[in-house]
């Protein structure tokens, strides 16, 4: 049986995320499920954005209580799912945020980057046919990606989705895959990095792994 996930899957941030990486780890989950989001009305089900939504509630009061995170960890590393020196609370020294690399400014200048790379004729037309495919694999989005020479860690700098899921996705892993209800918010924040129908690229992929898994 697959164990429940974690506060900090859930969130997609590292066991020892800072305060400011939970609180905008959750601002962008609010932002991506909320009812009010029009990018992602024909994605979810009201089931599912209030399933995710009290989830990274939980998980956000959770890990923004020094107490109760401490007792969480606590947990976490008895369940053998946490190692000890990962543990929060022996951090003698700032948390290392999950999000490593960039400012506002060097992602805007990531951002303005790639969005020279996704407006050529050539990408236009390499988007156009994979986005007509009825079944979208990773191995897909990853030769559009490296094919405009977008690094994955441009799409990390844009998304803010950890690289190891971006990795999962791109290697159409089922066995590494979030699950679906969170994959969607995730594929919907690669696909807005290229310029892609989000709609079409969350259909497409969850086609294709439904076909492997």
């Amino acid at each position: 049986m697959t164990p429940k996930r974690t506060y900090y899957e859930i969130l997609d941030i590292a066991e020892d995320a800072s305060f400011e990486d939970i609180h905008r780890a959750f601002r962008e989950i609010q932002s991506i499920y909320e009812p009010g989001s029009l990018s992602t009305y024909s994605l979810f089900s009201t089931k599912e954005r209030t399933a995710i939504l009290t989830e990274a509630e939980q998980a956000y009061q959770t890990l923004t209580s020094r107490e109760k995170r401490d007792a969480y960890d606590r947990k976490l590393v008895d369940d053998g799912r946490l190692s000890e020196k990962k543990r929060f609370a022996n951090k003698t020294k700032t948390p290392s945020p999950v999000f490593t690399t960039g400012t506002p400014e060097g992602n805007g200048r990531v951002e303005k980057t790639v969005k020279e790379k996704t407006a050529g004729a050539a990408f236009s037309k390499l988007r156009q046919k994979m986005q007509a495919k009825p079944a979208i694999s990773g191995r897909d989005l990853k030769a559009l990606r490296q094919g405009a020479k977008i690094s994955l860690a441009d799409i990390f700098e844009m998304s803010r989705v950890s690289i190891t899921t971006l990795r999962a996705i791109e290697s159409d892993n089922t066995a590494t895959l979030p699950p679906s209800i969170y994959l969607k918010g995730f594929l919907k924040s690669y696909a807005e990095c290229l310029d892609l129908d989000p709609a079409v690229i969350v259909r497409g992929y969850m086609a294709n792994i439904s076909q492997v898994s």
